[in-house]
This record gives structure tokens, sequence and C-alpha cells, in this order.
């Protein structure tokens, strides 16, 4: 049978059956290729722009591992706002994972995939940039120096560590989850792991199996890390992490908040009860916090249900000198 459905058959229908409903709502499927690389790109145009004109975007930047399914119901909520504020949403793909693309041989650099993927973001000059994890790693790299960027939203976001041994133990779980498979990264994804996730648990991690996502990890170097950069960023940034984060330590929020630059207005945020993946744990939370952002208000703790806490740029400054 498995040599029928393949390794992934539950990613490969879901996947099929969503992109035929999004067909009928507007969205689309394209891949840009980079050589032998390649990144998807499933695009949803909001209203008709003029020819010769660049549609205002909002560019969505999964986390390693994740497919655009887990932004898609969020988007969707949140078109009301969204078509205010920007022309087209673009939500990324990458190859090998469990996305649209996840057949193909995974990108096996971190040095190639940052370039493929600044090349696509200087082909779409994305107003607003939001990313996740892996994804708002690659998300603050584009931002630094860029002057074009507007708006900046980064979610338990890679890049920027704390100390020397968090760093060590940052590279060490995705070694150990390339060798042990689901239970050694399944633990740091979620803080309450939803009731479905064992359907689709296997197939899910099944990308960390392959040796390109080996040398992917093992490619991870200082060069990559972003602390010494941030201060380049001018759009307006929020960072917004899970409170009880353990892949990405929202600890490490107090990094950004004191290495982004004075110049740049900048809000954090922190998810009560959440873990590493808000989009999936608290998506009803995540889109009251996301209006209020694209509305472009200043984040505010909402008095009747209060799911998120504000902390002062200042607190955060000074709670990571401690």
């Amino acid at each position: 049978m498995k040599r029928i459905l393949g390794p992934k058959p539950l990613i490969l229908y879901s996947h099929l059956a969503a992109l035929g409903i999004f067909k009928r709502i507007g969205f689309k499927f394209d891949v840009r290729r980079f050589g032998e690389s390649r990144l998807g790109l499933l695009r949803w145009s909001l209203r008709k722009v003029p020819s010769g004109k660049t549609p205002r975007r909002l560019v969505m930047v999964p986390g390693f591992g994740d497919t655009p399914l887990s932004w898609v119901s969020l988007l969707v909520g949140l078109r009301p706002i969204l078509s205010r504020k920007v022309d087209e949403v673009i939500i990324l793909d990458y190859p090998g994972y469990s996305g649209f693309l996840h057949e193909e041989a995974a990108i096996d650099s971190m040095d190639e995939l940052m370039r493929c993927f600044h090349e696509v973001m200087n082909t779409l000059k994305p107003e607003i940039l939001m990313g996740h994890s892996l994804g708002g790693w690659l998300s603050a790299d584009y931002a630094i120096g860029n002057k074009s960027l507007k708006e900046l939203i980064l979610m338990n976001p890679g890049g920027v560590v704390g100390t020397d041994a968090e760093k060590e133990s940052y590279r060490g779980l995705f070694k150990s989850a390339v060798k042990e498979g689901p239970k050694g990264l399944l633990p740091h994804t979620f803080h309450k792991k939803p009731i479905w996730l064992p359907i689709f648990e296997e197939q899910f991690f099944h990308f960390l199996k392959s040796p390109e996502i080996e040398s992917f990890v093992a490619s991870f170097g200082e060069r990559h890390i972003l602390n010494s950069r941030i201060g380049g960023i001018r759009a307006k940034t929020t960072i917004i992490w899970g409170e009880f984060d353990t892949m990405t330590p929202s600890v490490w929020i107090s990094q950004w908040m004191k290495l982004l630059p004075a110049v740049t207005e900048a809000h954090g945020v922190l998810i009560e009860k959440c873990g590493h993946s808000p989009q999936v744990e608290k998506p009803g939370v995540l889109m009251a916090l996301l209006t209020q952002i694209f509305l472009g208000q200043e984040p505010s703790r909402l008095k009747l249900f209060p799911f998120w806490k504000i902390v002062p740029a200042a607190v955060q400054a000074a709670g990571s000198k401690s």
C-alpha cells in the first residue's frame, strides 16, 4: 500500500484537497526555481492592481518543517482587515517539509536557503514581512539594511540567542531531532499538543529523516547568528512569542528588544499559555492580536480577555541584563 500511496498519504491528499478549495477563493500556487533549489508561493490576490504597479504585499514565512496549511485559516479570518492593508498575501512553502512541495528534495544548507529567500523577496518587494521560527530568522535577516520594508512581524523567531550555553542547547536540539525523530522535537513544538496531532505526527515529522535535512541542520554556523546585526533593522517591528516556548525560549524576547535600534518602533508581546506554535495552539488569540497590528494600533492587552502580556521595551531590556 505504501508503494501506491507513498510515505506521506495524509500530507499528500490533505494538500491536494486544500489546494482545490483554495483555488475557489482566489489562491494560486507557483514555484520559483533557483538552479536546483526552489521555493513555493501560495498567492492570494485580494484586489486587482493596475498593470505596471507593484502590489502591496504581505509575505508570510513559515517555520522549520511547517506547511502553509497552518496559516491559511488564520489569514482567511483576517481577510477584512488585510484587504485594507495589502493587495496580495503570499505564504512561502519550502521543499522537502510538510507542505505542497513535500515530495521535493529539501534545501541542504542555511546559506542556500538564505540566498533563495533573498532572491525571491527582492522580486516580491513586500511591504509587510511576517515570519515564524526559521521564517522569522530569514525575515529578520532580510530586513537588516532594507529601507523599503515597512513592517516586520516576528513570531517565536530564531536567529538571536542568549548565552553561549543556550546557543549550544539550541543547536543540539535540532541535531538530536534529526537522530531521534518526532520524540526529539515534538515536546518543544507545542505547550499543549493538539488532539488531532497523533493522526499526522509520523508523516508531519517524516522530513527529519532526509539526508538534506541533516546537512541543513549541520550547516548552521556563527555567521548566521543575527545578534550583532539586528541593529540594522529599520522597519516597524513586532515580536510575538508563546510564553512557554522551549524550542526558541521566550526569554530571548529580551535579547531582541535590547538589540533592536532605538530608531525602530518596536513592540513585544507574550501570548499566555502558549508554546512555539501560536498559529496552531492559539489561532483565535493570534487573530485578535494581529487585528490590532494590521489596523496600525499599538498592541494592547484586551481588558475582558487578557490572553497576552505587553512587556515594555525598557522592562525587557532591563530583564536581558539579569
